[in-house]
């Protein structure tokens, strides 16, 4: 009495016919993987020989195949008595509704489709081996229907369309599931793509908007440089000392602004394109500030505004990019100075706790609007405004302050108001990251 429950697929001669060499192979390391013996044919002459050597447990037999197809082979096997009990199942990709007939005519005991997915494949061969004996009791009946708007007959027992039946419906079963992950997959591309495409948007948007001020911001000191330049060499020496020399200064400010405009914007660029880098060392932060504030000693006297830098001793070292922390500083500072009215101070200081140093640099001047903070950081913010003596700027500086701050996994925040001037905080971890 064989126990229907238990079925040991170990050993059992498997016959695979595929005329597909990689199909097959494919096929065969699956099968050997659990442990089945495997013989291979590439069609339904060759096979026909194969059995006769080795008879087969199972039979798997693609239904596309040259000189015999897979219907016209288990349609032979079944019709001979010494082969008739060897169950076959048809590998198709089931795109047609006769598919099924056509294996329920040619005595075959279930359906795959291709390709097929490992559980469903050693579930079908179980079930297949299983139902060979519930097959025995069970005489083949004549079956008539329509389908396809023809009539067909049909010689079948009950277990066999059982089985196809069921078979067919979980290779059904197994093709939505996939569809349906293709289908989630297909979504989750179209989700990315849009988001893609509304960065892109986003980007072509900035890049515009960054071209459109490149024009504007380099048009007028290009104007002031043409336009002295062409001045000076027209007048053969005939202006005065004084006169020429306050034009050769309006045409090195007008150069040192447009080299400043030209540097936010490529480190803008840089920075966006995500290939920021930075050189962390263990540095003085005080020595630091000090050093910059050297640079911003003339134009500070210029505008009649002090520079006073305090702190509280001691402060540890940490570990940072000093050139780009400068390059916050440097800034930070520029906006302190442009914003501020003459006669003022511009207050730097630091401070620590256990974890953090923090910078702020705080100015008396005209102030922002809380509106105006909260855009502050993003680039080309609407705080691209001219400074109390006219001074003018792109608008990146704090977008990329901003980005710098980020990387070295700290903070920056402004508090200010309206004609009360405003307070630029920087914290940095001083522990190395």
């Amino acid at each position: 009495m064989v126990d229907m429950d238990k079925i040991d697929l170990k050993n059992k001669k498997v016959l695979i016919l595929e005329d597909s060499p990689t199909q097959a192979m494919l096929l065969q390391e699956t099968l050997e993987k659990f442990q089945l013996l495997v013989l291979k044919s590439k069609d339904g002459l060759d096979a026909l020989q194969k059995i006769q050597e080795t008879l087969p447990d199972l039979i798997i037999s693609d239904i596309e195949m040259p000189r015999m197809n897979g219907y016209d082979f288990c349609k032979k096997i079944k019709s001979e008595s010494k082969y008739a009990h060897i169950p076959v199942i048809l590998l198709t990709n089931l795109t047609d509704p006769l598919d099924v007939i056509k294996g329920m005519d040619c005595g075959a005991d279930g359906f795959l489709t291709k390709p097929c997915e490992t559980a469903l494949l050693f579930s079908t061969i179980e079930n297949t081996l299983k139902n060979i004996h519930l097959k025995e009791n069970h005489q083949k009946e004549e079956l008539k229907f329509f389908f396809g708007g023809q009539s067909h007959t049909l010689k079948i027992n009950q277990v066999q369309i059982t089985e196809l039946l069921l078979s067919t419906y979980s290779s059904a079963i197994q093709k939505n599931l996939e569809l349906e992950k293709a289908y989630n997959q297909l979504s989750s591309i179209y989700e990315e793509l849009e988001k893609n495409n509304r960065t892109l948007k986003q980007l072509n948007e900035q890049k515009n908007q960054l071209l459109g001020m490149a024009a504007h911001d380099l048009k007028n000191p290009l104007a002031v440089i043409s336009g002295y330049s062409s001045f000076l060499i027209s007048s053969e020496g005939s202006i005065d000392q004084k006169k020429s020399h306050q034009m050769i200064e309006r045409i090195k400010e007008s150069s040192s602004f447009m080299i400043g405009v030209i540097d936010d914007f490529l480190d803008f660029s840089t920075i966006e394109s995500g290939t920021l880098i930075l050189h962390p060392e263990e540095i003085d932060l005080p020595d630091l500030v000090r050093k910059d504030l050297l640079f911003f000693e003339s134009l500070a006297e210029k505008k009649g505004i002090a520079l006073k830098f305090s702190y509280q001793e001691p402060i540890p070292k940490i570990w940072c990019d000093a050139n780009k922390i400068s390059q916050v500083l440097n800034n930070l500072i520029t906006n302190g100075i442009k914003f501020s009215h003459p006669e003022e101070i511009l207050e730097i200081g630091l401070k620590f706790n256990q974890a953090e140093i923090t910078i702020s640099v705080k100015d008396t001047g005209i102030g922002m609007s809380s509106e105006a903070i909260e855009s502050l950081f993003q680039p080309f913010s609407k705080m691209k405004t001219k400074g109390t003596a006219g001074e003018k700027g792109t608008g990146l500086g704090l977008a990329i302050a901003n980005k710098i701050v980020l990387a070295h996994k700290g903070k920056i925040w402004a508090e200010s108001k309206l004609g009360e001037g405003t307070i630029f905080y920087v914290s940095l971890p001083y522990a190395k990251n």
